[in-house]
């Protein structure tokens, strides 16, 4: 039987700057390093929340359509027959708003869809 050895804790902790991020932004980019945001198949890296964030708070007013629309445009994001994935990444905006990294606009039709 193979056991490895178990290695306490160090009861004392020598640079405690090691173990605590500089930041919440710090926090946070480490925290997405060790999730690999992938949504849709499609990485989501910092650069990335970075721009949808801008892209959101320069469209508020227009809704989400026109938000992932515009995404679409920049990441030259396309279905096999040329149209956009204009509900792919209004899917995308809706994961990430529901894991906190962002806030998109209220939507502007609220249909019943029963």
């Amino acid at each position: 039987m193979n056991i490895k050895k178990f290695i306490p804790y160090p009861k004392k902790i020598k640079d405690p700057s090691l173990f605590a991020p500089a930041s919440f932004e710090t926090f946070c980019y480490i925290l997405y390093m060790e999730q690999k945001l992938i949504l849709r198949g499609r990485p989501v890296t910092p650069q990335d929340l970075d721009l949808i964030r801008s892209v959101v708070d320069q469209h508020q007013e227009r809704g989400r359509t026109f938000i992932s629309k515009q995404l679409c445009r920049i990441w030259n994001w396309h279905q096999p027959n040329g149209a956009l994935k204009d509900m792919a990444c209004r899917e995308l905006l809706r994961r990430l708003e529901q894991k906190g990294l962002l806030s998109l606009p209220p939507k502007k039709i609220d249909i019943d869809r029963r």
